[in-house]
């Protein structure tokens, strides 16, 4: 096993429980807080409101997911630390990976300024009303990047 997939299979074991944690699991389709068709863990992929996923199915969609998302953070940055790879994990598998193609954090973990990316992390706490279409602050949103962003500046402990 090489240091790369040791790496990201640590992330991923983090990111797993912690994505679990904040998305919250669900056997029926339902409509997020933005009124985004979603179900599973979360996943807003392929999700029609008359099909139900198996837990095993919603299990294998989350892992699935969690190392797509894990490969494309480690093409930016191969000598990226554990934990700050499993907060980029579990902020990209909320954001997509269109946003964090655009994003300042993506842009810091380039650089390797892990600390700046970090701090990108909080920023991510706004969903558009589904109905006003503004832009407002979501209260699980800034306690989930508040836990992501305190997983992320573990790497000074590594």
């Amino acid at each position: 096993m090489t240091t790369r997939t040791k790496v990201l299979a640590a992330a991923a074991s983090i990111a797993v429980g912690a994505v679990a944690l904040f998305e919250g699991y669900s056997d029926r389709p339902y409509y997020d807080i933005a009124g985004v068709l979603t179900d599973c863990y979360g996943n807003t992929y392929n999700v029609s409101p008359t099909n139900i996923r198996t837990k095993q199915e919603c299990t294998k969609l989350l892992n699935d997911e969690i190392y797509r998302v894990g490969y494309i953070i480690l093409e930016d940055n191969k000598d990226i630390p554990v934990s700050v790879l499993a907060a980029g994990i579990s902020l990209v598998y909320n954001i997509g990976t269109t946003a964090y193609s655009k994003s300042t954090f993506r842009k810091y973990i380039i650089r390797n300024e892990f600390y700046n990316a970090c701090y990108e992390i909080p920023k991510w706490k706004y969903i558009t009303n589904p109905i006003t279409r503004e832009k407002q602050v979501s209260k699980g949103l800034e306690n989930r990047r508040a836990k992501e962003y305190d997983m992320c500046m573990e790497f000074q402990n590594e």
